[in-house]
């Protein structure tokens, strides 16, 4: 269980790259989405919003996190 838990700086990095992913996700759904709303993309990117931001907070807390410990040994 010791090696789940997050330092200060971590949840810093963690938390910090998990905002930049969903605001380049959410600028690139503006772009493609609401600009040119004739192509079929727009409707799949739209859909997977939640999806995505449930795996990038899953690979940020969880598993990045876990790599850099196991990086850094």
């Amino acid at each position: 269980m010791k090696g789940l838990l997050l330092s200060r700086a971590e949840w810093r990095f963690a938390v910090l790259s998990f905002l930049v992913k969903i605001t380049l996700f959410w600028l690139s759904e503006l772009v493609v989405c609401a600009l040119d709303q004739d192509r079929m993309i727009g409707q799949f990117i739209a859909r997977g919003f939640w999806p995505c931001v449930f795996s990038f907070a899953l690979m940020n807390g969880l598993v990045i996190s876990q790599l850099r410990h196991w990086l850094q040994r």
